[in-house]
Protein backbone atom coordinates (compact mmCIF):
# COMPACT_ATOMS: atom_id res chain seq x y z
CA UNK A 1 0.00 0.00 0.00
CA UNK A 2 1.52 3.51 -1.12
CA UNK A 3 2.30 5.95 1.98
CA UNK A 4 -0.34 8.18 -0.05
CA UNK A 5 -3.10 5.89 1.03
CA UNK A 6 -1.95 5.26 4.21
CA UNK A 7 -2.13 8.99 4.91
CA UNK A 8 -5.50 9.41 3.38
CA UNK A 9 -6.74 6.05 5.42
CA UNK A 10 -5.27 7.96 8.90
CA UNK A 11 -6.87 11.39 7.60
CA UNK A 12 -10.31 9.18 7.27
CA UNK A 13 -10.26 7.40 10.49
CA UNK A 14 -8.82 10.67 12.53
CA UNK A 15 -12.59 12.15 10.87
CA UNK A 16 -14.27 9.32 11.70
CA UNK A 17 -13.11 9.40 15.35
CA UNK A 18 -13.45 12.98 15.74
CA UNK A 19 -17.22 12.75 14.35
CA UNK A 20 -18.35 10.34 17.18
CA UNK A 21 -16.87 12.21 19.61
CA UNK A 22 -18.94 15.11 18.52
CA UNK A 23 -21.88 12.62 18.42
CA UNK A 24 -21.51 11.36 21.73
CA UNK A 25 -21.22 14.54 23.13
CA UNK A 26 -24.49 15.52 21.32
CA UNK A 27 -25.98 12.26 23.14
CA UNK A 28 -24.78 12.43 26.83
CA UNK A 29 -24.83 16.45 26.44
CA UNK A 30 -27.56 19.11 28.47
CA UNK A 31 -29.52 18.89 24.85
CA UNK A 32 -31.15 15.50 25.83
CA UNK A 33 -33.16 14.02 28.46
CA UNK A 34 -30.99 10.92 28.79
CA UNK A 35 -27.64 13.52 29.34
CA UNK A 36 -29.76 15.21 31.99
CA UNK A 37 -30.70 12.46 34.12
CA UNK A 38 -26.97 10.67 33.44
CA UNK A 39 -25.42 13.74 34.96
CA UNK A 40 -27.87 13.44 37.80
CA UNK A 41 -27.25 9.95 38.51
CA UNK A 42 -23.66 11.01 38.72
CA UNK A 43 -24.57 12.83 42.00
CA UNK A 44 -27.21 10.20 43.32
CA UNK A 45 -23.92 7.92 42.86
CA UNK A 46 -22.10 10.22 44.57
CA UNK A 47 -24.19 11.17 47.02
CA UNK A 48 -24.90 7.27 48.39
CA UNK A 49 -21.39 6.29 47.71
CA UNK A 50 -20.75 8.55 50.82
CA UNK A 51 -22.90 6.71 52.78
CA UNK A 52 -20.89 3.44 51.62
CA UNK A 53 -23.56 1.92 49.42
CA UNK A 54 -22.15 1.55 45.78
CA UNK A 55 -24.39 1.21 43.57
CA UNK A 56 -24.38 1.83 39.54
CA UNK A 57 -24.72 5.18 37.76
CA UNK A 58 -25.85 3.34 34.88
CA UNK A 59 -28.97 1.29 36.72
CA UNK A 60 -29.46 4.47 38.74
CA UNK A 61 -29.86 6.57 35.19
CA UNK A 62 -31.70 3.73 33.05
CA UNK A 63 -34.15 3.15 36.08
CA UNK A 64 -34.85 6.95 36.00
CA UNK A 65 -34.78 7.42 32.14
CA UNK A 66 -37.47 4.48 32.01
CA UNK A 67 -39.65 5.81 34.36
CA UNK A 68 -39.45 9.11 32.62
CA UNK A 69 -40.33 7.19 29.15
CA UNK A 70 -43.39 5.93 31.15
CA UNK A 71 -44.77 9.34 32.14
CA UNK A 72 -44.39 10.63 29.24
CA UNK A 73 -46.19 7.94 27.00
CA UNK A 74 -48.81 8.12 29.46
CA UNK A 75 -49.31 11.96 28.86
CA UNK A 76 -49.41 11.74 25.39
CA UNK A 77 -51.85 9.23 25.39
CA UNK A 78 -53.96 11.63 27.50
CA UNK A 79 -53.30 15.13 27.15
CA UNK A 80 -54.99 15.81 30.35
CA UNK A 81 -53.36 13.03 32.31
CA UNK A 82 -52.02 15.92 34.88
CA UNK A 83 -54.63 17.70 35.20
CA UNK A 84 -57.22 14.47 36.26
CA UNK A 85 -54.08 13.90 38.99
CA UNK A 86 -54.74 16.83 40.31
CA UNK A 87 -58.65 16.91 40.26
CA UNK A 88 -60.53 18.61 43.30
CA UNK A 89 -57.01 20.57 44.44
CA UNK A 90 -57.46 24.07 45.47
CA UNK A 91 -56.10 26.79 43.08
CA UNK A 92 -53.71 28.61 44.73
CA UNK A 93 -54.91 32.22 45.66
CA UNK A 94 -54.30 35.12 42.86
CA UNK A 95 -52.05 37.18 45.68
CA UNK A 96 -49.87 34.47 46.25
CA UNK A 97 -49.04 34.01 42.37
CA UNK A 98 -48.60 37.83 42.29
CA UNK A 99 -45.65 37.75 45.17
CA UNK A 100 -44.26 34.95 43.49
CA UNK A 101 -43.49 36.93 40.51
CA UNK A 102 -42.63 39.76 42.45
CA UNK A 103 -39.73 37.83 44.20
CA UNK A 104 -38.57 35.59 41.21
CA UNK A 105 -36.74 38.39 40.06
CA UNK A 106 -34.79 38.78 42.83
CA UNK A 107 -34.07 35.51 43.09
CA UNK A 108 -32.35 35.41 39.64
CA UNK A 109 -30.03 38.35 40.45
CA UNK A 110 -28.56 36.59 43.11
CA UNK A 111 -26.74 34.54 40.29
CA UNK A 112 -24.83 37.60 39.82
CA UNK A 113 -23.13 37.44 36.13
CA UNK A 114 -24.89 33.96 35.66
CA UNK A 115 -28.11 35.93 35.59
CA UNK A 116 -29.60 36.39 31.91
CA UNK A 117 -31.05 39.53 33.35
CA UNK A 118 -27.20 41.29 33.41
CA UNK A 119 -26.41 43.37 30.56
CA UNK A 120 -22.46 41.94 30.17
CA UNK A 121 -21.84 45.09 28.19
CA UNK A 122 -22.41 46.90 31.36
CA UNK A 123 -19.39 49.20 32.35
CA UNK A 124 -19.78 48.41 36.00
CA UNK A 125 -19.22 45.42 38.46
CA UNK A 126 -21.65 42.46 39.29
CA UNK A 127 -22.46 44.40 42.59
CA UNK A 128 -23.11 47.42 40.41
CA UNK A 129 -25.40 46.09 37.99
CA UNK A 130 -27.50 44.16 41.52
CA UNK A 131 -27.73 47.80 43.11
CA UNK A 132 -29.33 49.04 40.20
CA UNK A 133 -31.54 46.29 39.71
CA UNK A 134 -32.88 46.48 43.34
CA UNK A 135 -32.93 50.50 42.96
CA UNK A 136 -35.55 50.27 40.58
CA UNK A 137 -38.09 48.46 42.58
CA UNK A 138 -37.07 49.92 45.89
CA UNK A 139 -34.46 48.84 47.78
CA UNK A 140 -31.10 49.68 48.52
CA UNK A 141 -28.05 47.44 48.88
CA UNK A 142 -27.04 46.72 52.15
CA UNK A 143 -24.17 44.21 51.64
CA UNK A 144 -23.37 41.30 48.80
CA UNK A 145 -21.20 38.58 48.72
CA UNK A 146 -21.40 36.80 44.90
CA UNK A 147 -18.78 34.31 45.71
CA UNK A 148 -20.00 31.10 47.34
CA UNK A 149 -17.41 28.78 49.28
CA UNK A 150 -18.04 25.55 51.52
CA UNK A 151 -21.05 26.57 53.54
CA UNK A 152 -20.97 30.59 52.65
CA UNK A 153 -23.40 30.97 50.08
CA UNK A 154 -23.57 33.74 47.80
CA UNK A 155 -26.21 35.99 48.73
CA UNK A 156 -26.83 39.76 49.42
CA UNK A 157 -28.97 41.80 51.76
CA UNK A 158 -31.11 44.82 50.82
CA UNK A 159 -33.72 46.88 53.02
CA UNK A 160 -36.74 48.53 51.76
CA UNK A 161 -37.63 51.18 54.02
CA UNK A 162 -40.52 52.43 52.44
CA UNK A 163 -42.37 48.88 52.88
CA UNK A 164 -39.92 48.05 56.07
CA UNK A 165 -38.81 45.01 54.23
CA UNK A 166 -35.68 43.51 54.71
CA UNK A 167 -34.67 41.24 51.95
CA UNK A 168 -32.18 38.10 52.72
CA UNK A 169 -30.99 36.30 49.00
CA UNK A 170 -29.32 33.26 49.07
CA UNK A 171 -28.23 32.28 45.43
CA UNK A 172 -28.40 28.52 44.17
CA UNK A 173 -25.77 26.41 42.73
CA UNK A 174 -22.90 28.16 41.22
CA UNK A 175 -19.48 26.83 42.19
CA UNK A 176 -17.88 23.90 43.08
CA UNK A 177 -17.87 25.16 46.48
CA UNK A 178 -21.66 24.66 46.57
CA UNK A 179 -21.23 21.14 45.17
CA UNK A 180 -19.38 20.49 48.40
CA UNK A 181 -22.34 22.02 50.45
CA UNK A 182 -24.90 19.98 48.84
CA UNK A 183 -22.63 16.66 49.15
CA UNK A 184 -23.03 16.40 52.56
CA UNK A 185 -26.23 14.20 52.74
CA UNK A 186 -25.83 13.29 56.60
CA UNK A 187 -28.43 15.11 58.76
CA UNK A 188 -28.61 17.23 62.14
CA UNK A 189 -30.01 19.27 64.51
CA UNK A 190 -30.79 22.77 62.89
CA UNK A 191 -30.15 24.09 66.39
CA UNK A 192 -30.92 22.37 69.79
CA UNK A 193 -33.88 20.83 70.04
CA UNK A 194 -35.14 21.25 66.70
CA UNK A 195 -35.85 19.49 63.23
CA UNK A 196 -33.44 17.08 61.59
CA UNK A 197 -32.20 19.03 58.77
CA UNK A 198 -29.71 18.22 55.66
CA UNK A 199 -26.40 18.98 57.44
CA UNK A 200 -24.77 21.49 54.56
CA UNK A 201 -27.43 23.36 54.05
CA UNK A 202 -28.25 23.48 57.78
CA UNK A 203 -24.20 24.79 58.67
CA UNK A 204 -24.38 27.54 55.77
CA UNK A 205 -28.48 28.70 57.38
CA UNK A 206 -25.89 28.89 60.85
CA UNK A 207 -23.38 30.99 59.10
CA UNK A 208 -25.84 33.47 57.27
CA UNK A 209 -27.59 33.49 61.04
CA UNK A 210 -24.25 34.14 62.99
CA UNK A 211 -23.36 36.94 60.49
CA UNK A 212 -26.52 39.03 60.42
CA UNK A 213 -28.22 37.60 63.14
CA UNK A 214 -27.41 40.34 65.68
CA UNK A 215 -27.23 42.61 63.43
CA UNK A 216 -30.95 42.34 62.25
CA UNK A 217 -32.06 41.84 65.87
CA UNK A 218 -30.97 45.18 66.95
CA UNK A 219 -32.19 46.98 63.85
CA UNK A 220 -35.56 45.54 64.02
CA UNK A 221 -35.73 46.77 67.78
CA UNK A 222 -34.84 49.85 66.77
CA UNK A 223 -37.26 50.29 63.98
CA UNK A 224 -40.42 48.78 64.70
CA UNK A 225 -42.69 46.58 62.14
CA UNK A 226 -39.69 46.09 59.47
CA UNK A 227 -39.98 41.89 58.70
CA UNK A 228 -37.23 40.02 57.08
CA UNK A 229 -38.03 38.28 53.49
CA UNK A 230 -35.61 35.42 52.65
CA UNK A 231 -35.65 33.88 48.60
CA UNK A 232 -34.00 31.20 47.47
CA UNK A 233 -33.77 28.72 44.31
CA UNK A 234 -32.64 25.72 44.53
CA UNK A 235 -29.85 24.92 47.39
CA UNK A 236 -30.35 28.71 48.49
CA UNK A 237 -34.18 28.03 48.65
CA UNK A 238 -33.48 25.07 51.57
CA UNK A 239 -30.34 27.34 52.88
CA UNK A 240 -33.07 30.31 53.06
CA UNK A 241 -36.02 28.10 54.65
CA UNK A 242 -33.30 27.16 57.16
CA UNK A 243 -32.25 30.95 57.88
CA UNK A 244 -36.06 31.80 58.12
CA UNK A 245 -36.53 28.99 60.55
CA UNK A 246 -33.87 30.04 62.31
CA UNK A 247 -34.47 33.62 62.65
CA UNK A 248 -37.94 33.01 64.10
CA UNK A 249 -37.53 29.97 66.79
CA UNK A 250 -33.58 31.51 67.51
CA UNK A 251 -33.22 35.21 67.00
CA UNK A 252 -37.00 36.17 67.49
CA UNK A 253 -36.76 38.15 63.87
CA UNK A 254 -39.74 38.01 62.15
CA UNK A 255 -39.46 36.52 59.32
CA UNK A 256 -40.78 34.72 55.87
CA UNK A 257 -39.54 32.78 52.96
CA UNK A 258 -40.79 32.28 49.65
CA UNK A 259 -38.65 29.19 48.29
CA UNK A 260 -37.92 28.27 44.87
CA UNK A 261 -37.39 24.47 43.66
CA UNK A 262 -36.73 23.77 47.47
CA UNK A 263 -34.76 20.48 48.18
CA UNK A 264 -35.94 18.04 50.81
CA UNK A 265 -34.18 19.31 53.85
CA UNK A 266 -36.07 19.15 56.20
CA UNK A 267 -37.81 15.95 58.80
CA UNK A 268 -40.62 14.54 56.89
CA UNK A 269 -42.18 14.73 60.29
CA UNK A 270 -42.40 18.48 60.48
CA UNK A 271 -42.04 20.12 57.33
CA UNK A 272 -45.56 20.49 56.67
CA UNK A 273 -46.00 22.41 59.92
CA UNK A 274 -43.57 25.60 58.76
CA UNK A 275 -45.77 28.24 58.39
CA UNK A 276 -43.18 30.69 57.53
CA UNK A 277 -42.18 29.05 54.41
CA UNK A 278 -43.69 29.11 50.73
CA UNK A 279 -41.98 26.59 48.40
CA UNK A 280 -42.75 26.18 44.71
CA UNK A 281 -42.42 23.00 42.87
CA UNK A 282 -42.23 22.48 39.30
CA UNK A 283 -43.99 20.17 37.74
CA UNK A 284 -41.57 16.57 37.61
CA UNK A 285 -38.81 18.84 39.24
CA UNK A 286 -36.39 15.38 40.84
CA UNK A 287 -34.68 18.43 43.42
CA UNK A 288 -37.53 18.59 46.00
CA UNK A 289 -37.73 15.09 45.38
CA UNK A 290 -34.26 14.01 45.80
CA UNK A 291 -33.71 13.14 49.60
CA UNK A 292 -31.37 10.71 49.91
CA UNK A 293 -34.11 8.73 51.95
CA UNK A 294 -35.93 8.89 49.12
CA UNK A 295 -33.36 7.78 46.49
CA UNK A 296 -32.61 4.88 48.38
CA UNK A 297 -36.08 3.77 48.21
CA UNK A 298 -36.42 4.33 44.73
CA UNK A 299 -32.89 2.20 44.27
CA UNK A 300 -34.53 -0.19 46.02
CA UNK A 301 -37.06 -0.61 43.84
CA UNK A 302 -34.81 -0.54 40.97
CA UNK A 303 -32.61 -3.26 41.80
CA UNK A 304 -35.59 -5.34 41.20
CA UNK A 305 -36.05 -4.46 38.31
CA UNK A 306 -36.21 -7.00 35.17
CA UNK A 307 -32.95 -5.96 33.40
CA UNK A 308 -33.45 -8.52 30.81
CA UNK A 309 -36.43 -7.78 30.04
CA UNK A 310 -36.23 -3.41 29.80
CA UNK A 311 -33.83 -4.35 27.43
CA UNK A 312 -35.32 -6.05 24.68
CA UNK A 313 -38.12 -3.65 25.01
CA UNK A 314 -38.75 -1.13 22.12
CA UNK A 315 -38.74 1.74 24.35
CA UNK A 316 -35.05 2.14 24.38
CA UNK A 317 -35.09 3.13 20.43
CA UNK A 318 -38.46 4.79 20.65
CA UNK A 319 -37.13 7.19 23.77
CA UNK A 320 -33.72 7.65 22.26
CA UNK A 321 -35.35 8.32 18.72
CA UNK A 322 -37.58 11.27 19.93
CA UNK A 323 -35.12 12.37 22.68
CA UNK A 324 -31.55 12.44 20.72
CA UNK A 325 -31.46 11.72 17.36
CA UNK A 326 -33.45 9.81 14.50
CA UNK A 327 -30.20 9.33 12.22
CA UNK A 328 -30.23 5.64 11.77
CA UNK A 329 -26.22 5.10 12.37
CA UNK A 330 -26.09 6.81 15.15
CA UNK A 331 -29.73 5.92 16.57
CA UNK A 332 -28.46 2.14 16.12
CA UNK A 333 -24.88 2.55 18.07
CA UNK A 334 -26.81 4.10 21.16
CA UNK A 335 -29.69 1.24 20.99
CA UNK A 336 -26.79 -1.19 21.26
CA UNK A 337 -24.94 0.33 23.71
CA UNK A 338 -28.01 0.69 25.87
CA UNK A 339 -28.95 -3.01 25.44
CA UNK A 340 -25.67 -4.17 26.36
CA UNK A 341 -25.49 -1.64 29.27
CA UNK A 342 -28.52 -2.74 30.72
CA UNK A 343 -28.04 -6.76 30.09
CA UNK A 344 -24.54 -5.73 31.89
CA UNK A 345 -26.29 -4.62 35.10
CA UNK A 346 -28.83 -7.67 35.05
CA UNK A 347 -25.84 -10.29 35.00
CA UNK A 348 -24.34 -7.94 37.99
CA UNK A 349 -27.49 -8.43 39.87
CA UNK A 350 -27.36 -12.00 39.91
CA UNK A 351 -24.08 -12.20 42.02
CA UNK A 352 -24.69 -8.89 43.85
CA UNK A 353 -27.71 -10.26 46.00
CA UNK A 354 -30.64 -7.71 47.01
CA UNK A 355 -29.02 -4.04 48.59
CA UNK A 356 -29.74 -4.08 52.13
CA UNK A 357 -32.57 -2.40 53.94
CA UNK A 358 -31.54 0.25 56.21
CA UNK A 359 -33.54 2.90 57.66
CA UNK A 360 -32.63 6.58 56.78
CA UNK A 361 -34.23 9.42 58.06
CA UNK A 362 -36.84 11.49 55.69
CA UNK A 363 -36.25 14.90 54.37
CA UNK A 364 -39.20 16.92 52.76
CA UNK A 365 -39.47 20.09 51.48
CA UNK A 366 -40.79 22.84 54.15
CA UNK A 367 -43.51 24.93 53.93
CA UNK A 368 -46.66 25.59 52.39
CA UNK A 369 -46.41 23.74 48.15
CA UNK A 370 -47.64 25.96 45.50
CA UNK A 371 -47.18 22.83 42.35
CA UNK A 372 -47.31 24.43 39.04
CA UNK A 373 -48.62 22.12 36.68
CA UNK A 374 -49.55 21.44 32.96
CA UNK A 375 -53.52 21.42 32.60
CA UNK A 376 -52.84 19.88 28.69
CA UNK A 377 -49.33 18.41 27.91
CA UNK A 378 -49.72 19.85 24.71
CA UNK A 379 -49.97 23.12 25.71
CA UNK A 380 -47.31 24.94 27.25
CA UNK A 381 -49.95 28.01 27.97
CA UNK A 382 -52.08 25.57 30.12
CA UNK A 383 -49.83 25.77 32.95
CA UNK A 384 -52.37 26.05 36.71
CA UNK A 385 -50.73 26.22 40.09
CA UNK A 386 -52.31 24.65 43.05
CA UNK A 387 -52.20 24.14 46.99
CA UNK A 388 -50.95 20.45 48.16
CA UNK A 389 -51.93 19.18 51.39
CA UNK A 390 -50.97 15.90 53.45
CA UNK A 391 -52.73 13.11 54.56
CA UNK A 392 -52.49 10.41 56.85
CA UNK A 393 -53.72 7.83 54.04
CA UNK A 394 -49.66 7.27 52.34
CA UNK A 395 -51.26 4.10 50.19
CA UNK A 396 -53.78 6.21 48.51
CA UNK A 397 -53.37 6.02 44.73
CA UNK A 398 -55.05 9.18 43.92
CA UNK A 399 -52.23 11.23 44.80
CA UNK A 400 -49.16 12.82 44.03
CA UNK A 401 -45.96 11.96 45.48
CA UNK A 402 -44.18 15.09 45.98
CA UNK A 403 -40.89 15.33 48.49
CA UNK A 404 -41.97 11.77 50.54
CA UNK A 405 -45.11 13.13 51.10
CA UNK A 406 -48.26 11.56 49.58
CA UNK A 407 -50.28 14.71 48.48
CA UNK A 408 -54.00 13.87 48.90
CA UNK A 409 -56.46 15.87 47.32
CA UNK A 410 -59.81 14.44 49.07
CA UNK A 411 -58.59 14.06 52.83
CA UNK A 412 -57.32 17.58 53.71
CA UNK A 413 -56.39 17.19 56.89
CA UNK A 414 -53.14 19.34 57.57
CA UNK A 415 -52.62 22.16 55.04
CA UNK A 416 -48.83 21.97 53.80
Amino acid sequence: VSPGIMQWLGEMKEKVANKWDEITDDLWGPNTGIGRIFETSAAIQQQMDSLEFKLSKREIGFGLYHDAFLLKTAREEDPGYEDKMHHNSEPAPGYLIEVLLWYVDFVDWAYGAACNQFDKEHSGSEEDQLREKLASRGYDLVTASLEALKHKPAHFLAFNHQDKLCLLVVCGSKSGSDGLTNAQVLNEPLYEGGPSCHQGMARSARWICERYGTLLTEVFAKAAGYKLVCLGHSLGAGTAALVTMLMNETYKVEAECYAFATPACVEEAVAGEIDAVTTVVLRDDLIPRASVGHVYQALLRLRRTEWEALAEGDWIEQALREDVTSREFVLEKACKWARSSMRDIADKNKTRGPLQEVQIEMLAPPGHIVHLYQALSDSAESYKACLLYTSDAADEEDSVDLGGRRIIKKKKKKRV
